[in-house]
């Protein structure tokens, strides 16, 4: 977003802004690139692998690629317990997970010598069992840092290791793997395997099914990957359905007006809006077949959705500001906020009208978010042009009007006070 919102100046009056003096967007994001060379600065960038001889192997035995268990030809010369099919997967593997787990492999996978004592053989056991536990740590970890910087690719390997050490850890059918499933899913997802994306989700599903103390949150992230899967298949009627199922057992563990819970408003929101659009476009004996009020349950669910997103943060950021306190967001969760409401007030703008008194209490909404950010100067420009459009459309009298243009004197005082020299300086 800009200063320029929906077409509309942040001025208080109605000359056209100077675009050279327009507030720089927020700071991007670092690029793919720039984050893998942050992450790998001062490593090699290439694993150190050797061809296998294969007359050196005993008779009968073969060793599998890490990535897709082919017949291996190649092996990480570092660890010598690590082989691949090929330079690809090396590549692959090295810069997803290996080149934090190498130094682990080695002690776990060589040739264990015979201990006659018990004791001693149980200690080897746990203490070989600590290591997998880290490494499961370390992946899973690597993995999801792809999946945010949406380097798909490279989140499948660490997502792979974290489920073959997790299932000889805790054995296969647990619900310890079913974090690793979840990975996976979304790595297949983003790269649009839609078939590998729901043959991990299907395992996860059935993990949980056989496992009766399966918790609110793991059915949660499970139902909202589904969701996310049937919405990139146009699968809208599916989505609506676990989209649904996510937003009830976050509900359990939250409440349904808690922050956590307002993702899966948004989603639903999105699916019934693509319902919408399909609905615009059904041919006239179709819409000639569907009962009188059908067009109009439709086209506002996706709005009530969003109503209730909004509304959810608007709260959220009052009671804040209220109690003078400054409840801890889960990571992420800030951008996230930012975009659900920067779309919404789009669609707003688009459905209603940018000058709508909904577009702007959105608006303000959003305002409130950067206040709670310190930055000042971005919470200045939406409230003003929230105090703009609520000035116009409901007058300068109306409770709304008055709180948003309180709002708006209390950042321009902050903003003063900073600019302001301390005595230190002085």
């Amino acid at each position: 977003y800009q200063r320029r919102v929906h077409g509309r100046s942040l001025a208080t009056h109605h000359t056209e802004p100077n675009m050279a003096a327009e507030a720089p967007p927020p700071a991007p994001r670092r690029s793919r690139e720039a984050a893998r060379t942050s992450k790998y600065e001062g490593r090699a960038e290439a694993p150190n692998i050797v061809p296998m001889d294969p007359l050196a192997l005993a008779k009968g035995v073969h060793y599998y690629c890490e990535v897709c268990n082919q017949v291996a030809t190649f092996r990480c010369e570092n660890c010598r317990h690590t082989y691949y099919c090929g330079t690809e997967h090396a590549v692959l593997d090295f810069t997803g997970i290996h080149a934090e787990l190498c130094k682990f492999v080695a002690s776990l996978r060589k040739p264990q010598e015979n201990i006659g004592i018990s004791k001693d053989r149980q200690a080897r056991a746990d203490e070989q069992t600590k290591k997998k536990i880290i490494m499961i740590d370390i992946a899973v970890k690597t993995a999801r840092q792809y999946l945010d910087l949406e380097d798909y690719d490279n989140a499948i390997p660490g997502a792979l290791q974290s489920l073959k050490l997790a299932t000889e850890v805790y054995g296969p059918g647990k619900t310890d793997l079913v974090q690793s499933y979840f990975l996976l899913s979304e790595a297949h997802l983003g790269l649009r395997n839609y078939q590998q994306a729901e043959e991990h989700l299907s395992l996860a599903d059935w993990t949980i099914v056989k496992n009766a103390d399966s918790t609110d949150m793991v059915k949660a992230q499970l139902y909202r990957q589904f969701g996310l899967l049937y919405m990139s298949q146009d699968k809208r009627h599916l989505a609506v359905e676990r989209l649904a199922n996510h937003i009830y057992h976050l509900a359990r563990i939250y409440g349904p007006e808690h922050v956590n819970v307002a993702s899966g408003y948004f989603l639903l929101g999105r699916v019934f809006a693509a319902l919408a659009d399909a609905h615009d476009n059904l041919d006239i004996n179709t819409m000639r077949t569907l009962p009188e009020n059908h067009q109009s349950v439709v086209t506002t669910r996706d709005m009530a959705l969003y109503d209730k997103v909004v509304e959810i943060w608007h709260r959220f950021f009052t009671y804040n500001e209220v109690t003078h306190r400054r409840e801890r967001l889960q990571d992420g969760q800030f951008g996230e906020a930012r975009e659900m409401l920067v779309l919404i007030s789009q669609a707003r703008a688009a459905k209603l009208g940018k000058d709508h008194v909904d577009t702007s209490r959105c608006l303000y909404t959003i305002g409130l978010l950067h206040k709670y950010s310190n930055d000042l100067e971005a919470a200045r420009e939406f409230v003003t042009l929230a105090l703009q459009i609520h000035t116009e459309q409901l007058g300068p009298s109306h409770s709304e009007t008055i709180t948003i243009r309180a709002t708006l004197e209390v950042i321009q005082g902050q903003q003063a006070r900073q600019k302001q020299p301390s005595m230190l300086t002085i």
